[in-house]
């Protein structure tokens, strides 16, 4: 079941919060934030992410980014809209099983990057 819920205030969760991973397809990459808010992408060939679909201001979204283990290693190219540290795009990691993973929060114009662990062991 597919629900929104909107909470005016403060919302707690006892233990633990979890936003469930959606797979994005490579090549042109659609991204809808509000979908796949946690995406992963194998990347099989150079692929380009496009401006996510979806954006509100305050929205914070996250990509694991893996090489294809056999036929890697590939590019990934970003759309403006993403700003990363000194406007400079990030190298990916091209060592095959190995994958990268970036973090964005939407100050309602572009994807301000707040995070990024690289080269990390594909398990």
């Amino acid at each position: 079941m597919a629900s929104t819920l909107a909470v005016a205030g403060v919302a707690t969760a006892a233990t633990s919060a979890n936003i469930t991973e959606g797979a994005l397809t490579d090549g042109t990459v659609a991204w809808d934030a509000a979908a796949k808010a946690n995406a992963t992408l194998l990347l099989e060939e150079n692929s380009t992410i496009s401006a996510p679909s979806n954006a509100v201001a305050g929205a914070i979204i996250s990509i694991e980014v893996a090489q294809h283990a056999t036929s890697g290693p590939f590019t990934l190219a970003w759309n403006t809209v993403f700003e990363f540290a000194a406007s400079t795009a990030p190298t990916m990691t091209a060592t095959d099983a190995k994958t990268d993973i970036f973090s964005f929060r939407y100050n309602g114009s572009v994807w301000q990057e707040i995070g990024r662990s690289q080269n990390m062991a594909q398990t």
